[in-house]
């Protein structure tokens, strides 16, 4: 016979309850939560939709003057006078956009008309030209901004060397000169240099540094006639339009008044001196170079 088991005894023991325990004394095998699945969900449902790549703002383009075929509205130009023949083509009292109103040049310092006045009484051979106005000169010029800021080598050009002669033996009133641009036109109308144009003292007197200065800063400053944007290539419109907006970046009112004729110029702002044109004898070339070859250090 087996031998008689004795019976156990049962000790209970009461535990404190804890926060978050699940086991108390009345239920001491009380089972532990359960952790809920999540739901099924379909292969299509767990596809997160990418989100759309920003596309990048385009750079709006400079107020220019496009050909006649497309929209002209944006940008505004001087008025030019054309002869009746050419009325058709090109109406002198045109508006040429929204913008600004069409309007002249400003009357600055007397800046001369087109030297195609024979009543002016020209010399027959170039004088002497003063030697700050030679190339690779003391004197410092950037046409894009006032020639007050015009400095020679020493500091800011002093009165005294503004009022020099721009020429010597004989000196002169009226100075005709033809500005290097990157392109050879010939205006169309009156059959002369695009980028020819003159100076004249306002005191009718010996023409003076400071006003030739002026003139050329006034003259370039100028808005671009129509024939001369619709004739020049792609490339050289590529170049006014970043020189536009390089020159307008801290003044952006500024580009309102559309691209001008400093913008064909590009880098090449600078003053780089007058030289005698080839024919006729009483022209000069006007040099522009850019800021690296300004100065005397390219002798």
């Amino acid at each position: 016979m087996l031998p008689q088991q004795k019976p156990v005894k049962k000790v209970h023991f009461d535990l404190p309850e804890y926060p978050g325990s699940s086991r108390t004394a009345s239920s001491p095998t009380a089972q532990p939560h359960a952790i809920p699945s999540a739901p099924a969900t379909s292969s299509a449902a767990q596809r997160v939709p990418s989100a759309p790549v920003p596309v990048p703002a385009a750079r709006p383009q400079p107020p220019i003057i496009p050909s006649p075929a497309h929209d002209t509205s944006h940008l505004p130009l001087i008025t030019t006078t054309v002869p009746d023949r050419q009325r058709a083509i090109a109406p002198a009292t045109q508006p040429m956009g929204n913008v600004a109103p069409a309007r002249p040049p400003p009357p600055v310092h007397a800046v001369a008309k087109v030297a195609q006045d024979k009543s002016v009484a020209i010399p027959s051979s170039h004088p002497t030209l003063n030697p700050l106005l030679r190339p690779h000169s003391d004197l410092m010029y950037n046409t894009i901004y006032d020639p007050s800021l015009a400095y020679a080598t020493e500091g800011a050009l002093p009165p005294w060397q503004q009022e020099q002669s721009v020429t010597k033996k004989p000196e002169i009133v009226r100075m005709n000169i033809v500005v290097d641009f990157p392109y050879a036109l010939r205006d169309p109308v009156h059959m002369r240099p695009t980028g020819l144009f003159a100076v004249e003292s306002p005191k009718q007197k010996s023409l003076q540094i400071g006003e030739l200065l002026r003139g050329l800063h006034t003259w370039l400053h100028g808005a671009i006639e129509p024939h001369e944007w619709n004739r020049v290539t792609q490339a050289q419109r590529d170049v006014a339009t970043r020189a536009f907006y390089a020159r307008t970046a801290r003044d952006t009112q500024d580009r309102q008044h559309g691209v001008r004729r400093i913008d064909w110029l590009g880098e090449h702002t600078f003053f780089g001196g007058l030289v005698p044109f080839e024919a006729p004898a009483e022209m000069w070339r006007l040099r522009l170079v850019p800021a690296a070859h300004a100065g005397p250090q390219r002798r």
